[in-house]
């Protein structure tokens, strides 16, 4: 954290040092400008030089930190302080390189590499800023947050409970029972909840009771079901079927209504008025299936805002690199 306040104290060395450097740069350079030129000074000058190879070695180490994730024998120090470093040198950067360049544009490879610097220090800014926003909103948005690359594993455990429980309340089907009655059991009286996936106590149908995900603990769903299935529970099954579970496996790619909170609020508020009140507790449990969806759809989002930047910035920086080893080619060549 950086922008907010309260994590700036961590910060305070590094921005005294940014200021420190950037005003001996500033005061040096107009110093030996007023004192030796009658123009701004621009990279071939003593100043312009010494500026230029101080902003070059820090682009160097500032494309350092991507091999430092990548090589285990590359890890000295912590990441905390080379990602502090990463920031504040990177910053430190913009005042050095636009003294090098005298204000000006200079050529056509001038033009691109200043082009180039300005997109990736613009991509660096940007996802500094997502980086302040976005985990504080995904923590206070999305309590049922989980491991990003365990969401649709998650649903997939969710949707199969979600099922079960339809098919405990309202029971097998018409044509289920009708097939049953002249063959061996369909498909779906296979799938209803066996005693090695749940158990009944006291009314109370416990499903996924013991499940795992890597390291991180399933949902213990308990759910209050009717030892019996409920009467009149054809349109619970028919929802369910028709919009609630492409829902859940899906979330927005689906463009369901139960999307959007509101609109889901009153699906299931209408879904509640038709139903017997028996079943109540089985559909606020699969309306809570519906809330972990939409909070998994927000984080995936949220989650692609917080990384898609660096596809930007990664690729510009390691443009940025080879450029100005061209550009310090050309320099020394032609000076």
């Amino acid at each position: 954290m950086l922008i907010l306040r309260k994590h700036f104290a961590v910060h305070r060395k590094w921005f005294a040092m940014f200021l420190a450097i950037t005003a001996a740069a500033v005061f040096g350079y107009f110093y030996w400008a007023h004192a030796h030129a009658t123009r701004l000074p621009g990279g071939s000058s003593p100043p312009g030089l010494i500026l230029g190879i101080l902003g070059g070695a820090i682009i160097i180490f500032e494309c350092l930190l991507w091999p430092r994730r990548m090589l285990r024998s590359w890890r000295w120090g912590s990441a905390r302080l080379w990602m502090k470093a990463h920031i504040w040198f990177g910053l430190l950067t913009v005042p050095l390189i636009l003294l090098h360049s005298g204000f000006m544009w200079g050529g056509w490879l001038s033009t691109i590499l200043a082009l180039l610097f300005a997109m990736v220090i613009a991509s660096g800014i940007f996802g500094l800023v997502m980086q302040q926003f976005l985990p504080r909103r995904m923590l206070i948005d999305t309590p049922l947050e989980t491991i990003y690359s365990q969401i649709e594993q998650t649903m997939q455990m969710a949707l199969a409970d979600a099922r079960n429980l339809v098919l405990a309340t309202c029971g097998l089907p018409k044509e289920s029972l009708e097939a049953s009655a002249h063959s061996q059991p369909s498909k779906e009286s296979r799938s209803l909840p066996s005693k090695s996936s749940d158990r009944r106590e006291g009314g109370r149908v416990v499903v996924g009771a013991i499940r795992q995900a890597e390291l991180i603990p399933g949902q213990l769903l308990r759910v209050p079901v009717p030892q019996v299935p409920v009467p009149n529970c054809e349109v619970l099954r028919q929802k369910f079927n028709a919009t609630i579970q492409p829902f859940l496996e899906r979330g927005r790619r689906f463009r369901s209504p139960l999307s959007n909170r509101t609109r889901s609020a009153e699906f299931f508020r209408q879904l509640r008025a038709v139903l017997d009140p028996e079943a109540h507790s089985i559909l606020e449990a699969i309306e809570e299936c519906c809330e972990q969806r939409r909070q998994f759809d927000l984080q995936t989002r949220l989650h692609w805002w917080l990384h898609s930047w660096l596809w930007i910035h990664l690729p510009l920086s390691m443009a940025l690199l080879v450029l100005m080893f061209v550009h310090a080619y050309v320099a020394l060549k032609y000076w």
